[in-house]
């Protein structure tokens, strides 16, 4: 190990990510308004857990509700009952992101809330919202989707919108859950 540790200073090599990632299918979608989950093919027999951060290719996909031997729960980032401290790219003050839903026929949304007032997105440019590391849940830096306008809140404080989310979340086929790196 300490030849190891010597080696990785030597070469100036990036520390190890601090989440393993694990493939797994889709086998199962419930995208009522009522629920937002998908379950997966893979479980407890390999070392699944709740509350792990779930991703696809295009940001953040949710979060484990439910683990099986077998099978998982995925809780989509687009239910109600998906919340997460976020931030904007190029801006390190945290925010609240909570999941809107998938209207029939719509476009994922969700909503993010405590919004400084000197952020203003603009229709051309808008504000891309990512994962903090506060929660611990996410490595800081994924995508969950992009901000068109905000309004003030009704504090008077800060501001809030609506968060425009991938919208191939419901057609999923295989995510990778990130599970805690043991050193």
């Amino acid at each position: 190990k300490r030849e190891i540790t010597r080696l990785e200073i030597a070469l100036s090599m990036p520390p190890k990510p601090e989440f393993k990632g694990v493939v797994a299918r889709v086998s199962r979608r419930n995208l009522s308004s009522w629920w937002q989950n998908m379950t997966l093919r893979k479980g407890s027999s390999r070392d699944l857990t709740v509350g792990a951060g779930v991703v696809s290719a295009n940001g953040v996909a949710g979060r484990i509700d439910e683990v099986g031997n077998r099978w998982a729960t995925l809780r989509l980032v687009t239910s109600p009952l998906f919340r997460i401290a976020a931030q904007f790219e190029g801006d390190d003050r945290p925010v609240t992101f909570q999941g809107g839903g998938i209207p029939p026929g719509g476009k994922p949304f969700g909503v993010v809330r405590n919004v400084p007032h000197d952020l203003s997105p603009f229709e051309e440019k808008p504000l891309r919202l990512l994962t903090s590391s506060l929660g611990g849940t996410f490595p800081a830096g994924i995508s969950i989707g992009f901000v068109y306008r905000l309004e003030g809140g009704q504090d008077g404080l800060f501001k809030s919108g609506r968060v425009e989310l991938d919208e191939l979340l419901g057609k999923l086929r295989e995510v990778t859950i990130l599970l805690p790196r043991n050193n």
